[in-house]
Parts: C-alpha cells; structure tokens; sequence
C-alpha cells in the first residue's frame, strides 16, 4: 500500500541532508528516534576524505521525519519508532 505525500517527505529529508553537509561527501545518514514526549535525531556523513563525521540536524529534517511519521498512522500502517535514511 503506498502512502500519499511519503515520496515528497523523502525527497525533503534528501535535499535537506544534501544542503545541510557543508563538504564533499560519499554517504550519509540520519537516524530518528521517537520517545512518547520527544524525540531524537542524529545525522553523520563520509567525508571525500573517508572520515565520518557529525553534521546538524535542521528544524526542516525532524519536521519531515515527524510529518513522515504523521502519513503513516493517518494511513493506518504500523507507527515505527525507529528511523533511518541513507544517501550514497
């Protein structure tokens, strides 16, 4: 079953981790976690030197991880608590 908009909030987390990594890089990744009364984000990266390294997780990334979140239950599907996304 595809869930309406998710193609558009993924697109969003893509260009927000694209824009967001102030360097070269190979791969990168940001991981959610949600608590009931919060949650946590981080976000690291493959430098084109082959370093991994931190990068800030902007307001726009957790606003599309929760808004992500939001079409599934509205959708019905199970409500995950644990997210990744990855860019190569």
């Amino acid at each position: 079953m595809m869930i309406d908009g998710i193609e558009a909030i993924h697109q969003r987390i893509a260009s927000a981790i694209v824009t967001t990594i102030p360097e070269t890089w190979s791969f990168a990744k940001i991981e959610a976690v949600f608590y009931p009364d919060s949650s946590e984000y981080s976000g690291e990266y493959l430098s084109d030197v082959d370093k991994v390294k931190d990068f800030e997780v902007t307001m726009e990334l957790s606003r599309a991880f929760r808004e992500l979140r939001r079409k599934f239950k509205e959708a019905g599907q199970p409500l995950w608590g644990q997210a990744c996304f990855e860019l190569c």
